[in-house]
């Protein structure tokens, strides 16, 4: 700190948060002040602010300042609070897993979207390739799950669904597990340990082989690795706080997608998706090696900004033969 905050007052103390911050560099410094007090005083926004005029507790001003001392330093303040906002879900974090970001919400929008129309051809029977047991759920792959964020918000959206969380690191598992149990999806979740990129041909079985005597899924989705070494060169320093496993994408920041693309296929039910959130720039590329491996009705969806953050795909279906095509889709 640059001196002693002032009175506990608590409009006053949460306008000296916000100053320490700006002056660490902190960009959203009034947002985080003011999360770091709600934390501290375990309020929500709204009734952080009904009364600005009361005083601040000794334990949370000791709290606050606890945390103010590790932003400083640029840990991640959702490390330091121990908990990330993702969607409508509020996950536990820690510095095993990545913390879960706006671009990979767009990914599971994408997904949500794609298995909602493929559970309603399903429950029509319009294609035998899906089965022909309408309520029959839809399995799911989450690769790198980290946190599970990914596969928590598919299971809360699509109540048909049953997931395989995998992870290369225990840890990160163990920070899944508790998110899985926090919102009671344990009996429609899988959790597993493994590593695809040095063996592409292990693929968990998950829970298609229970239902269907089958392993295949009827979607694979990844916020993998995909930073390459020139990115790691300006590294926001929060970052450096992260697992690099879950950032670092080799050399092009392209070795999970050229690996896990030719793969997955054969882990794929006809008309299944393969999703994948990407870097910067990286778009073009990942669809022209779906294209190349087989893939059929290319997607690619764009953030805010414009910039092109997720490709989906499907397999293709036995009882037709869709023409293969790329598709810009904007957010």
């Amino acid at each position: 700190m640059s001196g002693p905050l002032p009175d506990r007052d608590r409009s006053r103390f949460l306008k000296s948060l916000e100053k320490e911050l700006e002056s660490a560099g902190i960009e959203a410094a009034k947002e985080e002040s003011e999360r770091i007090l709600e934390d501290a005083l375990g309020l929500t926004r709204t009734r952080l602010f009904l009364d600005l005029g009361h005083e601040v507790p000794a334990a949370a001003v000791e709290r606050s300042l606890k945390i103010l001392e590790g932003r400083k330093k640029r840990v991640p303040l959702a490390f330091l609070l121990g908990k990330a906002c993702f969607r409508d879900l509020e996950l536990f974090v820690n510095d095993r897993v990545l913390i879960p970001r706006p671009e990979t919400e767009i990914l599971v929008d994408a997904v949500v979207r794609e298995m909602k129309r493929t559970e309603k051809i399903r429950r029509a029977g319009l294609n035998p390739s899906y089965g022909t047991i309408p309520d029959q759920p839809i399995s799911f792959l989450d690769i790198g799950t980290g946190s599970g964020a990914i596969a928590i918000a598919l299971l809360k959206e699509l109540p048909n669904a049953r997931g395989t969380l995998l992870d290369i690191s225990a840890e990160a598992l163990e920070v899944a597990r508790k998110n899985v149990e926090k919102y009671g999806f344990e009996k429609r979740a899988t959790l597993e340990q493994g590593d695809i990129l040095p063996h592409p041909n292990f693929f968990p079985e998950g829970e298609g082989k229970r239902m269907r005597g089958s392993g295949r899924f009827d979607l694979i989705v990844s916020n993998p690795p995909y930073l390459s070494e020139t990115d790691f060169k300006t590294l926001q320093p929060e970052l450096e706080y992260e697992p690099r496993t879950a950032l670092d994408g080799g050399k092009d920041g392209l070795d999970f997608y050229r690996t896990v693309i030719p793969a997955a296929e054969e882990h794929l039910n006809p008309g299944g998706r393969l999703a994948f959130e990407v870097g910067m720039g990286q778009a073009e590329q990942v669809s022209a090696w779906l294209l190349e491996a087989g893939y059929v009705n290319i997607q690619r969806f764009q953030d805010l900004i414009g910039i092109e953050r997720v490709v989906i795909a499907a397999k293709k279906e036995k009882t037709r033969n869709p023409k293969r095509e790329i598709r810009n889709e904007s957010e």
